[in-house]
């Protein structure tokens, strides 16, 4: 059991990190791709507020990568800080400020954001955030949070 929450807490810690990572080179480096893609299952679904600019649900590796370059539109600079880990086996919820900067407005949000994570073989399986003030990063992306809904898979709505 220690074992598997100190797995979990790795993976998790490194999730984060090539997200980062992966945000701030705006997706252009393929290794950073492989690295952030190491830390899904293949058929994970990550599902985000149908109100984000990069709202709706985004399927496979495919969708995380169509998620990432999304995210990196829309985010100058992200960084997740302050997480507190709550987990039962495989099923997470990690409670964390994230920091971010808009390409558009230049503005900069603080946010607290609650994530539901499962894990599946120490990758994860499935994700869900939770964002604290949805209206702050609609507002703050500007012009990018307009007309940006299609599906994680490749088609269709988000």
């Amino acid at each position: 059991m220690v074992e598997d929450r100190a797995r979990g807490r790795q993976a998790l810690a490194r999730f984060y990190a090539e997200e980062e990572a992966y945000l701030a080179r705006a997706g252009t480096d393929p290794a950073a791709q492989a690295r952030l893609l190491a830390c899904f299952a293949e058929d994970v679904v990550i599902q985000e507020a149908p109100s984000l600019p990069y709202g709706g649900d985004w399927h496979g590796h495919a969708g995380v990568l169509a998620l990432m370059n999304r995210l990196s539109e829309v985010y100058e600079r992200a960084t997740f800080g302050d997480r507190t880990v709550f987990a039962d086996g495989d099923d997470v919820f990690v409670l964390l400020r994230s920091t971010v900067r808009f390409r558009a407005s230049g503005r900069e949000l603080r946010n607290i954001v609650l994530q539901h994570i499962t894990f599946r073989d120490g990758l994860i399986a499935s994700m869900s955030p939770f964002h604290w003030d949805t209206h702050a990063v609609v507002a703050s992306a500007g012009d990018r949070a307009k007309g940006t809904s299609q599906d994680a898979g490749g088609a269709g709505d988000l």
